[in-house]
């Protein structure tokens, strides 16, 4: 379930390939080591002893996990956010956010707001996705590069909140 007061987001929202990746990227020195980046180089000395067999059995323990519908912390228009994420981020990241494996594009849908909102951040800083090698955060970077409003992005992330609530016309 994660928790904010250490940075630590909630994972079981994720699906057994993401979380392999992302764990292999601190591991090999492609995420966390920008100087900005503190939360992210927290996580690098935790798994850099860690063997590819080693870190596939954690992506699969954590990743069956039941999922969790996280609380709202960023404030946005979720209905807003739907038809935005649409046209912005729907054709890497599926439908609801549910992710597209074959692209290489996590699900979105349920992570904690707070750390997603982060994330987006550090991509559009280049704190995130700017190393080399790191071909799918670079994508992320160049597409986080065009999103200008604050609002708009919070409304998006208001959405991937829980867009099963959006489209049955709740609020979440």
């Amino acid at each position: 379930k994660g928790n904010k007061f250490l940075n630590a987001p909630g994972l079981a929202n994720l699906d057994a390939w993401y979380i392999e990746r992302q764990l292999q990227n601190f591991r090999d020195d492609k995420r966390g080591v920008h100087p900005d980046d503190d939360n992210g180089a927290q996580m690098r000395p935790i798994v850099q002893s860690l063997s590819d067999e080693s870190i596939q059995e954690y992506a699969r323990v954590i990743s069956a996990y039941p999922d969790n519908l996280t609380g709202e912390t960023v404030v946005g228009d979720a209905t807003k956010g739907k038809a935005y994420y649409a046209h912005q981020c729907g054709a890497c990241h599926g439908p609801g956010g549910k992710g597209i494996k074959a692209i290489g594009a996590p699900r979105l849908a349920g992570l904690d707001d707070w750390y997603l909102a982060s994330q987006l951040d550090n991509f559009q800083a280049g704190i995130r996705g700017t190393v080399e090698g790191d071909t799918y955060g670079a994508q992320m970077v160049f597409y986080m590069k065009r999103l200008k409003s604050i609002e708009d992005l919070n409304d998006i992330i208001a959405y991937l909140r829980n867009p099963q609530a959006v489209d049955m016309g709740t609020s979440d």
